[in-house]
């Protein structure tokens, strides 16, 4: 097989795995900022490989710059699409990472836009063996290169970070698989994708299918150590209905996925504006964090007294038993809340 075919079948299988990681990460649960942020930089991957594809069949320089353009909604933005599910994962998108994931999406939104400008990105098209490939332009070389090598060199410190501080094994697992798996197109994509090509050098670009091969990596995570699954499927509904005592069910990062009448009833609010919010959206003062999944870790369950607020306004003070909830593998998957007022 030469080149050129090999090139059209790694292209293809990047664009169908692409489609199939993002739909099954939203079908596990949309709700979930994570697999909605993972969806993204799948579907965003997919885009990108079918412009490869479109470029591949070009029948002239013109259509084929048209097609690279158009590709930059894939590749421009992958600091941007990386970021947010970095942070997604390690679920720290508070303070000034807040606002860095907004630079991020800034400055891949202004690379973007700069590809219709002029040839400060794109230098032109030129043909090599398995269909055209882009000659880059000084902005592509001075600016998106260290942006992109930047951004992953700053993530990868970050999930370091994050795996040598975590306290479960499957967190530890999850950031060391997504670290590992953005080391690969880092060097093998920056190397056929940017490096070579800054210097004359043209050889099969495979940044696409190494980029695959890492959101690969995170759909593994995602099945093995339930990275992308925070459903909370694993409590029977019935019963929680049927206990009379306030009961929430929460995943890993605060956000409800069961609440019972009793619950309900105890925040006053209605179950489309309960089921799907942030716990921390019905506390005050003391919050949802990392040290309440410290203490409840240590001890298994964990008494809580917090002050609650419901929607009239009004707030309250409650004692919240939480208990660790974990799936058939012992993986941590969410917390099981139950409330009660405080006896004077």
């Amino acid at each position: 097989m030469g080149q050129y075919q090999i090139y059209i079948v790694i292209t293809v299988l990047s664009l169908i795995g692409n489609l199939v990681l993002g739909s099954v990460s939203l079908a596990v649960d949309h709700r979930h900022r994570l697999n909605r942020s993972f969806a993204a930089l799948a579907f965003g991957l997919a885009w990108w490989a079918l412009m490869k594809l479109a470029i591949t069949f070009s029948a002239t320089e013109e259509w084929a710059s048209l097609f690279y353009k158009l590709s930059g909604f894939g590749w421009t933005f992958l600091p941007a699409y990386y970021v947010h599910v970095v942070y997604s994962m390690i679920r720290k998108a508070g303070g000034a990472r807040r606002y860095g994931a907004a630079v991020f999406v800034i400055v891949s939104s202004a690379l973007c836009i700069s590809l219709w400008t002029g040839d400060v990105m794109l230098g032109g098209m030129q043909m090599q063996e398995w269909g055209y490939t882009d000659v880059p332009g000084p902005l592509f070389i001075m600016g998106f290169q260290p942006f992109l090598i930047g951004s992953f060199i700053y993530l990868i410190v970050e999930l370091i970070v994050y795996s040598s501080r975590a306290a479960m094994r499957a967190d530890r697992m999850n950031g060391l698989l997504v670290l590992f798996g953005m080391l690969i197109p880092l060097v093998g994509g920056g190397l056929t994708n940017m490096l070579l090509p800054s210097l004359g050098i043209y050889v099969i670009e495979l940044a696409v299918p190494l980029t695959t091969i890492n959101a690969i990596m995170i759909a593994y995570a995602g099945y093995r150590y339930r990275l992308l699954s925070y459903r909370v499927d694993y409590v029977s509904r019935a019963i929680i209905t049927a206990i009379d005592e306030p009961l929430v069910v929460i995943d890993v990062d605060g956000r409800v996925g069961i609440a019972n009448d009793a619950a309900l009833g105890f925040l006053g609010g209605e179950r489309s504006d309960v089921v799907g919010s942030h716990v921390n959206d019905f506390l005050e003062g003391r919050k949802f964090d990392d040290d309440f999944k410290k203490n409840v870790g240590a001890k298994k369950s964990h008494t809580w007294r917090v002050d609650l607020s419901r929607e009239a306004g009004e707030s309250f003070e409650a004692d919240i038993k939480a208990s660790e909830l974990r799936n058939d593998r012992g993986v941590l998957v969410g917390y099981v809340l139950v409330g009660k007022t405080p006896t004077p």
